[in-house]
């Protein structure tokens, strides 16, 4: 029998987030907290930002009470500082223009506060012989993953429904591979708080994500691997871990290739640009949720490779396979790409100056 906080909080977490964004299209648009269009943008018309409230408070707000109903810390203090990571974009997202520095340094301290509570990564989340002790240099590790992905998962949020969907797969996913955790409940939280966002976020979007939104979902998706503490004969902190890079997988390689590509030409990462590959593909030619549609089939083909070397003996995800599949995945994506841009006589290189 499924347990009742498996329907009525990823319930309530919908309706929150319905409701949210019902009342941030009137109000962002009386406040005037829109995204206006420039030359590096991929909308044409000004449109609110900060619908990813909804998300975070959908998810919070459930999540809260989960945590309260089951007496469960280590829930509380991870939606807690994902919140306050929340908390900064949606005031990034109101006053356009938070010092970066700021932000960053919150950040860190956010990500240090998980790992003193919640321990750093132990070993490394991936296939012998590459799965090792990390001993200190693990909280170095943990730093690098919880701010990189926050960080990437911003980055990407860039056209309509993207990182919405992003979302939703990825907490659905989270809740197949933890099923019966509380982690499980968490992603279920995640998957339809996005669901009810993506009402408003489908091509053409009627309110973007925001900071708010893609920043929480960011350090939440990075931070709740941590909830897990590895025993003797079991690695589900570790399985966890890697199956959330894989979920994230399109992602987190388009983020890490775009930017080491931009450093390798001597462009400043930081700066607003238009050369990720799912825009691109926009440039390209092919509308938002064409974009989308097509990235999630590769993912589709990823998550089926994890759900099935998940499904062995034991639940011990045999991860060389599906680390092959996704760089060949990926590779399809690079290729498909540049085949989209050589059909409608793009030069990147000029799109970017």
């Amino acid at each position: 029998m499924i347990n009742a906080n498996y329907i009525f909080l990823p319930l309530t977490a919908f309706v929150i987030s319905i409701l949210v964004n019902k009342f941030l299209l009137l109000y962002l648009h009386r406040k005037g907290v829109l995204d206006v269009p420039n030359e590096r943008s991929s909308h044409k018309d000004p449109t609110p930002r900060g619908g990813g409230i909804g998300i975070v408070l959908g998810v919070s707000i459930s999540a809260l009470a989960y945590a309260a109903i089951s007496a469960d810390i280590r829930v509380f203090i991870i939606v807690l500082i994902s919140f306050i990571i929340g908390l900064v974009g949606w005031i990034d997202d109101v006053k356009k223009g938070l010092h970066t520095g700021l932000r960053i340094a919150i950040q860190f301290i956010c990500s240090v506060s998980i790992i003193y509570f919640l321990n750093p990564i132990d070993l490394l989340p991936l296939p012998l012989p590459l799965h090792i002790h990390m001993y200190y240099y693990g909280i170095i590790i943990s730093i690098i993953w919880l701010m990189g992905i926050t960080n990437i998962f911003n980055f990407l949020d860039g056209i309509d429904g993207y990182a919405g969907l992003q979302g939703f797969i990825g907490g659905l996913i989270l809740s197949i591979i933890t099923w019966g955790s509380a982690i499980s409940i968490i992603g279920l939280l995640i998957a339809m708080a996005c669901a009810g966002f993506l009402l408003f976020n489908w091509h053409p979007a009627r309110i973007f994500m925001g900071d708010v939104g893609s920043s929480f979902l960011g350090f939440l998706f990075a931070s709740l691997p941590f909830y897990f503490k590895d025993h003797p004969g079991s690695e589900i902190r570790s399985n966890v871990f890697f199956a959330t890079a894989i979920f994230l997988w399109f992602f987190l390689l388009d983020g890490t290739f775009t930017i080491f590509r931009r450093i390798f030409k001597k462009e400043k990462i930081w700066k607003a640009h238009r050369s990720h590959l799912y825009q691109r593909l926009v440039i390209s030619g092919m509308s938002h949720s064409e974009v989308v549609l097509t990235i999630s089939f590769f993912y589709t083909l990823l998550i089926l490779a994890l759900l099935f070397y998940f499904c062995q003996p034991g639940h011990i995800i045999i991860q060389w396979p599906i680390l092959i599949i996704g760089f060949i995945l990926f590779l399809f994506y690079i290729f498909y790409t540049l085949y989209r841009e050589r059909k409608a006589g793009i030069n990147i290189n000029k799109e970017e100056r």
